[in-house]
């Protein structure tokens, strides 16, 4: 098995400017990276447990937990938000029904 080195499966001269400057920000800034890196990604896996718990709350199945706690580890807050409306949404339609 041959081992490859770094930049080898994934050349930067294929994304142009964009390559050239990831390339840049990796290398030249790469302890700045890191500290937004970690905690932006740490901030992605709460949304992720969150969405795990309103997906219980909502009564969603299994299938579709893992499509949203998916969705929202790649969008983040942006998707999140349509987990917590409808919970609004539904509480209130519940306050509605009492009432009647």
């Amino acid at each position: 098995m041959s081992s490859q080195g770094r930049g080898e499966v994934f050349k930067n001269e294929h994304l142009g400017l964009l390559g050239q400057f990831l390339h840049w920000l990796g290398t030249e800034h790469n302890t700045f990276m890191m500290l937004v890196f970690t905690p932006v990604m740490t901030i992605h896996v709460m949304e992720a447990v969150v969405a795990v718990y309103l997906c219980g709350t909502l009564g969603l199945t299994p299938p579709t937990t893992v499509l949203w706690v998916a969705q929202i580890l790649v969008v983040g807050i942006l998707s999140l938000r349509f987990l917590i409306w409808p919970l609004r949404d539904v509480q209130n339609d519940a306050k509605t029904t009492k009432r009647e």
